[in-house]
């Protein structure tokens, strides 16, 4: 997530390969044109995309391919960095219509198209990664970011991964059956890369975490979630933005410990900075090995690995509190 986003909490848990396929309830077009009679506001759109499909709302950008190589581009880096591959997609696959003004359903095999006045439903093939099947990522494009303001009737949603449902309440009823699937991410059709691989930096967190924490989910804090993110789209911006969090970081920890909480933007600002650290010191592979440890005795962790996060950033291994605390 990003700076202007709430925080959703993880609400999924690990699948059985039964229930890993996704059905969308289509508003969308047929091969004659817009099915039944709904209103032009109150449409979406699918395309298909290497891990599941775009959900377009209201309209189908003009640059559906860039985009949807974005997204691809995004994504695969975002497993690439942390040495993990890539779900693999169905066996079957194509990439979107190039000619939006065109655009039919026909020809997209694992997304097979039914009649949404008849109660039937779109089905998405399920992905396969780490040897089991996992849900399809939709994605969930509006044209620009004051639209999705406008229709999710919520001005503090921006970018945003989200498993198992996205509890926006004052959403438009018709967008309500996309929010519901299982693995979402929210955006603007303008997003950059650098925030896209963020978003997906969240869902393979989510999916490792999953099945890499058994039956306990208790999820790891949010600075480590959003400074694992954080980390994951550095290839996309300035190197600037990492000596600006460090020199933060510096500054917060004259006063403060991770054991206090970290709050607001800070999630993102000083997860970054110590992340960093922890994946300097351990490897990508390693930091991801303690992801499991992190939602179960994040307390532990963070009395292991905060003093020499300090001495990283060159200050003192305890804050000035903890030794004053300890006289």
């Amino acid at each position: 997530m990003k700076c202007n986003e709430r925080e959703r909490p993880w609400l999924g848990v690990a699948l059985s390969p039964c229930v890993a396929a996704l059905c969308i309830a289509l508003v969308a077009l047929t091969p004659g044109g817009v099915s039944g009679r709904v209103a032009e506001d109150d449409t979406y759109y699918l395309t298909a995309w290497r891990y599941g499909a775009i959900a377009w709302v209201q309209t189908v950008s003009l640059s559906v391919g860039l985009f949807t190589d974005r997204l691809t581009q995004a994504a695969d880096h975002a497993f690439a960095f942390w040495g993990l591959d890539a779900p693999t997609p169905p066996a079957s696959w194509e990439h979107p219509e190039k000619n939006p003004s065109k655009f039919s359903m026909k020809g997209l095999p694992q997304i097979r198209k039914k009649d949404p006045s008849s109660g039937e439903m779109w089905r998405l093939d399920p992905l396969f990664w780490r040897g089991e099947q996992i849900y399809p990522l939709l994605v969930i494009a509006f044209r620009d970011q004051v639209t999705m303001w406008n229709l999710l009737h919520d001005r503090s949603v921006g970018a945003m991964f989200t498993a198992g449902g996205a509890a926006i309440s004052g959403a438009e009823l018709w967008l309500r059956t996309l929010l519901g699937c299982p693995r979402i991410v929210l955006c603007d059709a303008n997003e950059s890369t650098a925030t896209l691989a963020h978003e997906f930096a969240h869902w393979l967190c989510f999916e490792w975490y999953a099945r890499e924490g058994g039956k306990r989910y208790s999820s790891p804090p949010s600075f480590i979630k959003e400074g694992m993110a954080e980390v994951t789209e550095a290839r996309f911006r300035s190197s600037s933005r990492e000596r600006l969090n460090d020199d933060r970081a510096r500054e917060w920890l004259q006063s403060t410990r991770l054991a206090d909480g970290v709050y607001g933007h800070d999630d993102y600002v000083i997860g970054e900075s110590f992340v960093r650290y922890l994946v300097e010191l351990l490897t990508p592979a390693g930091f991801l090995e303690t992801l499991p440890a992190w939602g179960l005795r994040s307390d532990e962790l963070i009395e292991l690995y905060e003093p020499g996060w300090r001495e990283w950033l060159g200050l003192p291994p305890a804050c000035a509190v903890e030794q004053g605390d300890s006289g």
